[in-house]
């Protein structure tokens, strides 16, 4: 999300993996072409993405997204149980404060850990990850207890890549995406819900700095070549331009 609460795509990538090593690159790729700082991280447990987001942006808020827990939660729960699990889980991540969450915990294990224990295991080993989204108010939280705007452009990837069928190379895929996100991105207009209450509370805690968070819309360039080419929303790299043509 931009400072105007607007899906931004800020890149594609294709590794062999997801270890801390690939996402280093990532990150330290976005920092070298611009990306003066991430506030918020919301991540859903990819192994080594917190280790190298707060290497690169030691500053960011790095947290887990809460819709993931509460889904792998969910898994191990028999549907007559779950509107009950969920609205217990709900009291503990919507608590006022870190240590009302950890008390909502501790009430959910009385009530749920003979017939479900995993489920307080899980909250517990990951209650790191967890705890930074009680630091922010109502309307921060609102805005990123999701990774909601990346796994809907993810199901657009998968529903490309399975109607296209086999790719001779990793080039031929990265094309086909990035031409379809292109296309996506015009849709891309509209903020998320309630984002104009997220972003003064966002003001506040990061104070003037925060203001300063996409001001390459309004750079002055003192060439016409040196202003960043746009897809959409977002500036074309390298290989993006090559993939273009």
């Amino acid at each position: 999300m931009n400072i105007e609460g607007k899906k931004e795509l800020l890149g594609i990538w294709i590794g062999k993996n997801e270890g801390s090593k690939f996402w280093m690159q990532v990150v330290t790729e976005l920092k070298n072409r611009g990306v003066e700082q991430i506030y918020v991280a919301c991540v859903d447990g990819l192994k080594g993405f917190p280790e190298a987001i707060n290497s690169i942006f030691p500053k960011t808020t790095v947290q887990l997204c809460i819709v993931h827990m509460v889904r792998n939660s969910v898994k191990y729960v028999s549907y007559k149980d779950l509107k009950l699990v969920t609205a217990d889980l709900k009291a503990v991540y919507s608590a006022i404060n870190e240590a009302e969450g950890l008390r909502e915990l501790q009430n959910f294990a009385k009530k749920w850990d003979e017939k479900y224990p995993v489920i307080f295991d899980i909250w517990q080993r990951n209650w790191s990850g967890i705890a930074p989204f009680f630091s922010f108010p109502e309307d921060i939280r609102k805005a990123i207890y999701t990774t909601n705007a990346i796994e809907s452009t993810n199901r657009q990837i998968r529903k490309i890549i399975k109607n296209k069928g086999v790719f001779p190379d990793d080039k031929s895929i990265q094309k086909i995406i990035f031409l379809a996100l292109t296309n996506a991105s015009k849709k891309w207009t509209m903020p998320i819900k309630n984002w104009a209450m997220a972003l003064n509370q966002f003001a506040i805690l990061c104070d003037t700095k925060f203001t300063k968070l996409g001001k390459w819309r309004n750079r002055t360039y003192t060439k016409k070549s040196d202003r960043p080419k746009l897809v959409g929303n977002f500036p074309i790299t390298k290989l993006q331009m090559n993939l273009q043509t």
